[in-house]
């Protein structure tokens, strides 16, 4: 589904769903600017991860690039 063709009630339902992530990645740094900064960088490469990994048909690959994405993703957010 293109997203950036939906309705405006579905934009508002992906972006609270990003804001839910932002604000569970922010924890109690949630007014710091770069700690802001890097969670937002965090909520677009999961994102940008999952879809890779859902429009694979090699589920070898799509594993691996879950698993290191899943990897990087915990180093980013210490």
């Amino acid at each position: 589904m293109n997203v950036t063709r939906a309705t405006s009630t579905l934009k508002q339902a992906y972006e609270w769903a990003v804001l839910a992530m932002v604000n569970v990645f922010s924890g109690e740094n949630g007014s710091d600017p770069k700690a802001r900064e890097r969670v937002l960088s965090l909520v677009a490469f999961c994102v940008g991860g999952m879809v890779i990994v859902r429009a694979l048909d090699n589920a070898n690959l799509a594993n691996e690039i879950r698993e290191s994405s899943r990897a990087l993703a915990h180093r980013i957010s210490e």
